[in-house]
């Protein structure tokens, strides 16, 4: 016992010390900044030598002072710059010197967004992505460069190659490495990329392979089936970027500035080009209300212009019980945390790693907030908040043990801070709430969670609502029901709302999530959404997702390079010989990850019937030709779930062209047959047999500006007399599956 007592007032006078040392500006620094500051003074207050490592940041200085001067004082670089936010390479060891310096008006950084490719994959059922048979014959992506910024690609893949075995990828960017100039981003050509064969992460990451070829992927034979990206004649550029905070490899952090540098490094090379482009990123990460990352949405902002656009995976945290709602009217609500979180027989690491719990509340009205935990022998310990005594920072801490057993330590520290207003018309006020255990050996909350066996739970009680907000990337809300058992308590609803991540959460983003589809994945009904896709509305109120895509078993091209093909067997399809006479394969994954690129996919073919569309077009063409799902008329429309429905490319591709409007012309594709194109002779070919269709056909084209060209009552049609152009294909029938339209190019 008095080891304890000597350790806890060790620690307690290491914490004022540090306190004392504290020698930077909170305000002016992002939350993931400032923790890099206090490992470097935690080094420093225990003698430890820590690597001169760098992060890249984003800064902004105050009035014309000259940003050069600033940052060479500090031993900084300026990497790039955009509507006068600078990308800025620092020592992690300046970052607080630099935030005191008064022509300094902010720092900001965050952690990488990790990839949303979905943990668990389903094992059910096995098709393809989009084929690109099944998309327009006019647009396949021509003139327009797909970006991706992701980790791990094999650039051998032939879904990466054209006909002749040549590669399409024109530029790849390690995002983690400086090029002889010193500029952050190694760039390789196609040369080089020949040579590489593979991405510098590609041995341990397959996840940039998969999504670049749903993107963009070339129309590919494999053994069993054909299989073809979205824009499958689209210009393909990569960037790599290192996913842990800090590449203690290159001794350079992967900062959520990095894939933003990414992103502007693709679209630089788009318009040296003179191409549009848009990027995808199946990545995000949860940033709760109290972060905000104002100077990286102004960097978004500032890249977005006609015929950049951006499209980014919501997240997969849809399952999570992320927030709790109090109703008007109801009195009290209860809910519980959950220790750690599991789908089938695995636990999800990255929901396991948490040292603390950290929830939000969200109310206009006094709230009373009480914490009860009963570890499950009858020994009960509450704290109680009152809303309105509640300062800008309040610490209460809990120094007694609940367990009466004396080798356990499970006492536990509560914190509680009044955020300040995070935009300018917001109306509630924002409490944040920390519950850290004090057990120095049980440092992941989630097992300090489940070793209790019992709970710890919030209860929140006035007449008014509100909603308190937890993390979905750690510990998470798990029942509603009252601790006591009183039958009295529970009236509130937990829901997945706000589990949206960022940088999908951007108001000039695309964000995607993710769905099953009909007659695929055991459902024969109407659309539904994936159970892991997560759902807004952003911290705004906005509308997010703003659409949906198929994300449940996709079939992509998977890295052969990788260490892991061993234990990703189960999800490999088929395989495909290369113009080497290597063998690649093709994989199934889950998750926004995938339901992203074909989103990206589709907008790449929309940008090459209007290469200046914008990113505001871009969701008004959703909110014109989207599918809503099944539960549009209870959940509104468009909603925080799905956003504007299930993508429509070919309806989206009408609207564009201006001709969605003819009489006569279907807003959708015949189903059970192709249009094909022999030189000037148009066939109706049954899907089926790959023979003309046998049934009785009626055949119109139609010029761009409505006209009736040429029409047969018959399965072929001889074009001959057409000028070169893209012209509308009307094919009527009896059969329903027969009917629809499709474009073509002469």
């Amino acid at each position: 016992m008095r080891n304890k007592i000597l350790s806890a007032l060790t620690l307690l006078s290491f914490a004022l010390a540090l306190g004392a040392q504290q020698s930077y500006d909170v305000t002016k620094m992002s939350g993931f900044l400032q923790k890099l500051v206090q490992k470097e003074i935690v080094a420093k207050a225990r003698g430890t030598k820590s690597p001169q490592q760098k992060v890249c940041v984003l800064m902004k200085f105050n009035g014309r002072s000259s940003a050069k001067a600033i940052v060479e004082t500090y031993d900084c670089q300026i990497l790039d710059s955009i509507g006068g936010i600078y990308f800025v390479n620092i020592p992690i060891c300046q970052l607080g010197p630099m935030s005191m310096d008064e022509r300094v008006q902010r720092i900001e950084a965050h952690e990488m967004p990790r990839p949303t490719m979905n943990e668990v994959p389903e094992y059910v059922g096995a098709v393809s992505a989009w084929s690109g048979e099944d998309l327009p014959q006019a647009f396949t992506g021509k003139g327009v460069l797909a970006g991706v910024v992701d980790i791990g690609f094999d650039f051998t893949h032939p879904m990466f190659c054209d006909s002749i075995g040549k590669t399409r990828i024109s530029r790849f960017y390690d995002m983690s490495r400086y090029d002889e100039s010193g500029n952050l981003g190694m760039v390789y050509k196609e040369d080089d990329l020949t040579a590489q064969r593979y991405s510098p992460r590609a041995v341990n990451q397959i996840h940039g392979t998969h999504v670049a070829s749903l993107m963009a992927g070339s129309c590919v034979k494999g053994r069993k089936v054909t299989y073809s990206g979205i824009a499958p004649q689209s210009n393909i550029a990569l960037a790599e970027v290192a996913v842990s905070t800090v590449d203690s490899t290159d001794n350079q952090s992967g900062s959520s500035v990095s894939m933003l540098l990414g992103i502007k490094r693709l679209f630089d090379y788009a318009d040296e080009l003179g191409q549009p482009c848009v990027v995808n990123l199946s990545m995000g990460g949860w940033v709760p209300i109290t972060e905000p990352l104002t100077l990286e949405n102004e960097a978004i902002a500032a890249m977005n212009k006609p015929g950049h656009i951006i499209v980014a995976s919501a997240g997969n945290d849809g399952e999570m019980s992320v927030t709790l709602e109090k109703p008007e009217g109801v009195h009290d609500v209860w809910a519980s945390f959950r220790g750690k979180y599991f789908l089938g027989n695995d636990t999800i690491s990255t929901h396991a790693q948490s040292t603390q719990i950290d929830c939000y509340l969200l109310t206009k009205s006094p709230q009373i907030v009480t914490f009860v935990i009963n570890p499950g022998v009858g020994v009960m310990k509450t704290l109680r908040f009152n809303t309105q005594e509640i300062s800008e920072d309040t610490l209460t801490m809990i120094c007694e043990r609940v367990r009466p057993v004396e080798y356990l330590d499970d006492s536990f520290n509560f914190r509680v801070v009044k955020e300040p207003p995070f935009t300018p018309n917001q109306e509630d006020a924002v409490y944040h709430f920390i519950i850290t255990p004090n057990n120095l050996i049980l440092d992941r909350l989630s097992t300090w969670l489940d070793w209790f066996s019992g709970y710890l739970s919030v209860m929140i009680s006035s007449d008014y609502p509100c909603e308190m907000v937890s993390s979905p990337t750690y510990i998470s809300f798990q029942s509603c029901s009252d601790p006591f058992g009183s039958g009295k308590y529970g009236d509130g609803k937990l829901s997945n709302a706000h589990s949206i991540g960022w940088p999908a959460e951007s108001k000039n983003v695309i964000a995607v999530g993710a769905q099953y589809f009909n007659n695929r994945d055991g459902f024969d009904d109407a659309s539904l959404l994936a159970s892991f896709s997560s759902c807004g509305p952003s911290w705004d109120g906005s509308v997010k997702p703003d659409v949906v895509a198929p994300g449940v078993i996709i079939n992509g091209a998977y890295n052969r390079f990788s260490s892991t093909i061993v234990t990703d067997s189960y999800c490999i399809r088929d395989t495909i010989t290369g113009c080497d006479n290597s063998e690649n394969y093709i994989a199934y994954f889950s998750g926004t990850s995938m339901s992203s690129p074909i989103v990206a996919g589709s907008v790449a073919l929309w940008l090459q019937a209007k290469p200046d569309l914008t990113t505001e077009e871009v969701r008004t063409l959703l909110a014109k030709t989207c599918r809503p799902m099944e539960d549009w008329k209870s959940n509104g429309y468009p909603n925080s779930r799905y956003g504007y429905g299930e993508i429509d490319v070919y309806a989206g591709l009408l609207n564009i062209l201006g001709i969605s409007g003819i009489d006569g012309l279907s807003a959708q594709q015949p189903s059970g047959v192709s249009v094909k194109l022999n030189g000037r002779t148009l066939s109706v070919i049954d899907n089926a047999t790959g023979m003309s269709v046998d049934a009785n056909v009626a055949l119109k084209v139609y010029s761009l500006d409505g006209k009736v060209v040429a029409s047969a009552n018959a399965c072929t049609l001889d074009l001959s007399s057409l000028h070169s152009g893209i012209y509308a294909v009307q094919v009527n029938s009896n059969e329903e599956k027969i009917k629809g339209s499709t474009l073509i190019r002469l």
